[in-house]
């Protein structure tokens, strides 16, 4: 995948292979056919979001400095099957300091995922 397609290089994750089926990386534009927002839709309700909408959306994050969106491909099946977001909030206190909120996450909610140590078990 190209670099210029990520939300951010891979650079900034320490990724670690404990689980050749399972990836982690930053979100990419083509993660909307691979199923980024069915994961979404597991925390809340979607909406209608086109592939035209995640396009934009995904152009807004990347230029931003602060929103970093990490997802978990099953490389077997090419789909994700999990995503956490990361925001970066500048704050004027602490002398200009910075806060990093771990906003979600979220995994596909299959039984082939079930003994691949994507966080919690249902």
């Amino acid at each position: 995948m190209g670099e210029n397609q990520s939300l951010f290089p891979l650079s900034l994750l320490t990724t670690r292979r404990q689980n050749a089926e399972l990836f982690m990386r930053p979100l990419h534009i083509k993660d909307f056919e691979r199923g980024y927002p069915t994961i979404l839709s597991q925390l809340t309700e979607l909406g209608q979001v086109s592939k035209e909408l995640f396009e934009k959306r995904f152009k807004e994050w990347q230029s931003s400095d602060s929103t970093f969106i990490i997802v978990v491909e099953d490389t077997k099946s090419n789909k994700i099957a999990g995503a956490a977001s990361l925001f970066v909030e500048k704050k004027l206190v602490h002398s200009g300091g910075k806060v990093c909120w771990l906003k979600f996450f979220a995994k596909r909610r299959i039984l082939s995922c079930s003994n691949r140590y994507l966080g919690w078990s249902h």
